[in-house]
C-alpha cells in the first residue's frame, strides 16, 4: 500500500514540475511577445548560412556567427550590407535596400569552390 502511495507521489510531483516547465516556456514567450510589442519602429534581419557559423558583418559591424539577429530601427537608411565569411569558403556580400518588418531573413549558399579549385592546383603540382 505504501508502495502505490509513493508511486503516486513521484507521479505528482512528475506533474508538477511538467506544468511549472509549461507555465514557464509560456511566460518567456510572452515576455518576447512584449519586448517585441515594446520596441515599435524596430525590426529584425535574421542572417542565416549554409553551412552554418559563418561570421556576420551586417554594415561594418560584427554580429557574431550565423543565424544572426540583427535590430534594424525601420527610421534608419534603408541602404544596408550584409557580409559572410567562413574559412575554406568564398566570402558573401549582399546589398539589401529595404528595412525589415517584423523579420526578414536573409538566407545565404556559401560557395566552397574556390577551395576545391586550390586543392585540384596543389595536387596536380605533386
Amino acid at each position: 500500500m505504501s508502495l502505490q502511495s509513493g508511486f503516486f507521489t513521484i507521479e505528482y510531483k512528475r506533474l508538477r514540475v511538467g506544468v511549472f516547465a509549461l507555465l514557464l516556456i509560456f511566460i518567456i514567450c510572452s515576455i518576447g511577445g512584449m519586448v517585441s510589442a515594446a520596441n515599435p519602429g524596430y525590426g529584425y534581419f535574421k542572417v542565416d548560412s549554409a553551412p552554418q557559423t559563418g561570421e556576420v558583418i551586417f554594415d561594418g559591424k560584427s554580429y557574431g556567427y550565423t543565424p544572426a539577429l540583427i535590430q534594424v530601427n525601420e527610421d534608419s537608411s534603408p541602404s544596408h550590407e550584409v557580409v559572410v565569411k567562413m574559412e575554406g569558403y568564398e566570402e558573401y556580400s549582399q546589398q539589401i535596400s529595404y528595412n525589415p518588418g517584423r523579420g526578414q531573413t536573409v538566407p545565404i549558399s556559401l560557395d566552397a569552390s574556390h577551395t576545391l579549385d586550390h586543392i585540384g592546383e596543389f595536387l596536380s603540382r605533386q
